[in-house]
């Protein structure tokens, strides 16, 4: 269940990532288009004066003093892991030399654990001042601590105090959504707290599940009310019937019984129907035999069974009967000559396959007969819901129920497919 929320999650995740990448790289050109001036200024006013000391220690009255070379290297020596030089002037690139005459400061910062140069113009001489502060210290596996330990932190919180909660509750809905998809119309969302932001959703739900009940049971209540008053003409109809067997010709008799029978018969059947559609999926299912799912069949002496001896479904013997009696009743009245039931047995599910030699159903009908009061050919021979029950019996039980062309003889192949039985 689970499986089908991953790939929405991960579509979402790598758009989420894409849209922290861009918006980083967006803020660095942003930042740095909005401090290369205000850093250049701080360079300047951080350096101005440690290298006007410098300059004027360089460039004192040279009578009686050493020469430049010396009180270099006197400087150096009490400037300590700082490294002061002198450079020509026509070492640096026409733009430096530009604004180092204008008495500039310019900088290089060549990035992490290398040391920033700053060069100024000794005066008026032809000499630069290069200004390299120490080397950085070799942190980056410090860095990397900080942040793997960040992202593990951050990462955690996030996931346990708004991911894993936010996760749960799309579950919850989830398996809620399923229920009410299975026909589980009693099914309502409490396990979310009204602090979570799916909680209006699940009320929401919940209210929709609850109209969508009430309106099933509405349903089906009027569908008992009209078919236990419709029960009593028809009684009344029998009875005049009866009444009229000796009085009227017998073929004009004949017919109207015939059509009463047909009306009593197709009310029976929406009231079964009505009945299923409140019916728990699964709940009466139990281990049942071949030999208990032959009984079923006594009925039908002309089928070919081939049903295999340690043959064990996993069904509800209250409805499973009906829907396998009314497959093969189906195929008895279309086929020409025979009829087949078959199973087979696969890891996922079981499949009672009846079959018989008729003209079969057409590609286009083969999803309508299921519906409700669909009669093909005219109608003639049914009252147009055994197949809409047997497909409900089917849905109650987990499966599902379809018709194909059959292998044999092109007829009808109907199969009933059926969960396998749960291991004891």
């Amino acid at each position: 269940m689970s499986d089908k929320l991953w790939r929405p999650t991960l579509r979402l995740a790598t758009l989420a990532l894409g849209i922290i990448v861009l918006a980083a790289w967006l803020a660095g050109s942003v930042y740095n288009q909005l401090l290369a001036g205000r850093e250049q200024r701080y360079i300047e006013l951080a350096y101005q004066g440690p290298l006007q000391l410098m300059e004027q220690q360089l460039l004192r009255p040279a009578s009686g003093d050493a020469p430049l070379a010396q009180r270099l290297q006197q400087l150096q020596h009490t400037l300590g892991a700082v490294q002061l030089k002198l450079l020509p002037l026509d070492q640096f690139t026409p733009a430096e030399q530009q604004r180092l005459r204008r008495g500039d400061i310019v900088y290089a910062d060549v990035g992490y654990a290398e040391s920033d140069r700053v060069y100024h113009q000794l005066g008026q001489t032809g000499w630069i001042m290069g200004l390299r502060m120490p080397d950085m210290p070799p942190l980056l596996d410090v860095f990397i601590g900080c942040g793997l330990l960040f992202a593990v932190l951050a990462g955690g919180g996030l996931y346990w105090l708004v991911v894993r909660p936010y996760w749960r509750d799309i579950q919850t809905l989830q398996q809620a959504v399923e229920a009410l998809g299975q026909g589980q119309l009693a099914t309502r969302i409490d396990a979310l707290s009204p602090a979570s932001t799916l909680y209006p959703l699940a009320a929401r739900m919940n209210l929709l599940a609850a109209r969508v009940g009430d309106l099933v049971m509405a349903q089906r209540d009027l569908l008992h009310a009209v078919a236990h008053e419709l029960r009593t003409p028809l009684a009344r109809m029998f009875f005049q019937l009866e009444r009229l067997s000796g009085q009227a010709p017998a073929a004009p008799l004949a017919a109207v019984e015939a059509n009463v029978q047909q009306m009593r018969q197709l009310i029976e059947h929406v009231l079964h129907y009505a009945s299923l559609e409140v019916c728990e999926a699964g709940q009466g299912c139990k281990h049942v035999d071949v030999e208990e799912l032959r009984s079923w069949l006594v009925d039908f002496p002309t089928l070919h069974d081939e049903l295999a001896a340690n043959l064990t479904l996993w069904a509800d013997p209250a409805l499973l009967p009906y829907a396998l009696r009314n497959l093969v009743a189906n195929a008895m009245r279309h086929a020409r000559q025979q009829v087949w039931l078959s199973v087979a047995v696969r890891d996922d599910a079981v499949v009672l396959s009846v079959e018989d030699d008729g003209p079969g159903v057409p590609e286009e009908d083969r999803e309508r007969i299921f519906a409700p009061l669909v009669h093909l050919g005219g109608g003639i021979g049914g009252a147009g819901m055994g197949l809409a029950i047997t497909r409900r019996i089917a849905q109650l039980h987990g499966g599902q129920v379809s018709v194909t062309a059959g292998t044999r003889s092109g007829g009808a192949c109907f199969a009933l497919l059926l969960p396998p039985a749960p291991k004891a």
